[in-house]
């Protein structure tokens, strides 16, 4: 998958070759706090049932890009960014207790509009879509399930696709230089399997990993 994006990034810039004398490249680091959207982000799949209640905290985010700016205002670029979110829930209708961690690396091409509307500042609008690599910690709520079990629980998760629309305002430091605050709108669904060696499979849940982030970011351009 992350070929994929490579070569459509790769076949965009070359088809816009005439222009890219114009722009100028860039390389952008940033981060931020993510919150999540759904009320119960856990549900159950194939049959399964879900947790009674479920939560997702909030969490850090960092992220990193490289792209092109055209001279119309247009950006193209490939990013990744990871987050990694602490889930908790209860499956006897008792208080709710730290389940599992789910870890997010979304890998994507982002698309970007940036407009100067003042000396140093500028506004940008953008979206992005990737494949997301995920993994798991377990937490308290399994680690009990497996005491309980006499035996060890696997859980496992599955990368998937995903993609975000965000907005920001930047500010011109200097010529080779931007600082940008901005906020993302992430739709990222993570299918995991629960499993014992004896039992099988004892459990398919979806996290529901929408979030909403607001992020600072700083950018170096290249070309001065």
């Amino acid at each position: 998958m992350l070929k994929k994006l490579c070569l459509l990034l790769m076949a965009v810039l070359l088809s816009a070759s005439p222009a890219l004398a114009q722009g100028k490249a860039a390389v952008s680091l940033f981060g931020g706090w993510a919150t999540g959207i759904e009320s119960n982000p856990i549900d159950g799949r194939d049959g399964y049932s879900a947790p009674s209640s479920s939560s997702m905290d909030s969490t850090w985010t960092l992220g990193g890009e490289a792209f092109y700016a055209f001279a119309n205002g247009i950006e193209v670029g490939i990013g990744a960014q990871y987050m990694s979110f602490l889930t908790k829930a209860s499956r006897s209708g008792g208080p709710e207790a730290d389940w599992a961690t789910i870890n997010a690396l979304p890998v994507y091409l982002v698309g970007r509009y940036r407009l100067n509307f003042a000396k140093q500042f500028s506004w940008f609008g953008e979206g992005g879509v990737g494949y997301a690599l995920t993994s798991s910690d377990k937490e308290t709520g399994i680690n009990n399930m497996q005491k309980g079990l006499g035996e060890s629980v696997d859980l496992s998760t599955s990368d998937t696709a995903t993609f975000f629309l965000g907005t920001g305002v930047g500010y011109q430091l200097s010529q080779n230089w931007t600082l940008s605050l901005g906020a993302r709108y992430w739709w990222l669904s993570v299918d995991s399997d629960m499993s014992t060696s004896s039992l099988g499979t004892i459990s398919k849940d979806t996290f529901e990993m929408d979030n909403l982030q607001v992020l600072l970011g700083i950018t170096y351009w290249f070309g001065f």
